[in-house]
């Protein structure tokens, strides 16, 4: 018996949601907060693992949300080129993996050497 994915499911119902708002309601909502850095999509991705090795998500889970966000090399480009769906619904998984968690089990932004 194969696990649903919820994540793909949250994707079709966000996109269904999507296509009923008006032009200017769907402008607003690409403006928002959907822009994100390339440091923020490596902990995202950080983030996804550590919900999967939890078990918080399932690994096709773990693996849709590893493509929107980029796989090996994630980009801002990459993000921006995705659906307001998938990234809306990535967002929202990060946000809800990251208040599942424990302070000392976020991952911690790493250092640049100078």
């Amino acid at each position: 018996m194969t696990e649903e994915n919820r994540v793909a499911n949250a994707i079709r119902r966000t996109g269904q949601r999507i296509e009923g708002l008006s032009d200017d309601r769907r402008k607003q909502m690409e403006d928002m907060a959907m822009k994100v850095t390339l440091h923020e999509l490596v902990v995202f991705q950080d983030v996804k693992s550590m919900g999967q090795a939890m078990g918080r998500i399932t690994v096709d889970e773990a693996t849709t949300v590893y493509e929107i966000l980029g796989g090996e090399a994630p980009s801002v480009e990459h993000w921006l080129s995705r659906s307001l769906a998938e990234r809306i619904v990535a967002t929202t998984l990060m946000g809800e993996l990251m208040c599942s968690m424990r302070a000392d089990e976020i991952p911690k932004p790493k250092r640049r050497r100078r």
